[in-house]
């Protein structure tokens, strides 16, 4: 599946930020084979916006692939597959969230154009942060 991404940590020492690993890539991954391998076109694009607002580093994955509803349809014709990145991913979320904060979480948006039609997803991530 050919496509575009762009990362942008809008000024982030990435380096001076613990978090735990791979709380991002099921998200990518998702939006690669459900959203962007069912495009008819071949410019699939997508993009990772970061920013840190207090001490919750915010993660936006965007994809212009199919949407939710249409990948949806494609995965009951796919029957037996079970996907279990996002409720890991949840879980391991709250295991690292204070009883304080409460802030993490995930958010899934649907993108539509100007028209009304589906033109992909936002996954907006938020993980609490600790500095070194």
């Amino acid at each position: 599946i050919p496509f575009q991404y762009e990362i942008n940590c809008n000024g982030i020492d990435v380096s001076s930020l613990m978090i735990p690993t791979l709380l991002i890539q099921p998200f990518v991954e998702n939006a690669i084979w459900h959203g962007l391998q069912g495009t008819a076109h071949n410019n699939g694009k997508i993009n990772i916006d970061m920013y840190v607002q207090d001490t919750i580093l915010h993660c936006k994955i965007y994809d212009n692939g199919i949407g939710r509803a249409a990948s949806e349809i494609k995965e009951k014709r796919e029957a037996g597959k079970t996907s279990l990145g996002i409720n890991i991913t949840q879980h391991r979320l709250q295991l690292i969230d204070t009883p304080q904060q409460h802030e993490s979480g995930i958010e899934i948006y649907d993108l539509v154009n100007e028209e009304g039609y589906s033109s992909g997803t936002c996954v907006d991530i938020k993980i609490p942060v600790k500095e070194i």
